[in-house]
């Protein structure tokens, strides 16, 4: 099992970003994208925070 659970969600993600691309929506993409990275960002913080020492 993957650490943050989160690897079947991200290709699938990987996968919309790339049709977005392919169908020259720069702006959806874009806006995939940073949704992408910014829930990506908050799964790592978490997994990070639970992994520390308390």
């Amino acid at each position: 099992m993957e650490p943050l659970g989160y690897r079947v969600e991200s290709e699938q993600q990987h996968e919309e970003l790339l049709w977005l691309i392919e169908q020259n929506d720069k702006q959806g993409a874009l806006i995939f994208l940073q949704q992408h990275i910014e829930e990506a960002g908050k799964r790592l913080a978490e997994y990070l925070k639970s992994q520390s020492p308390h």
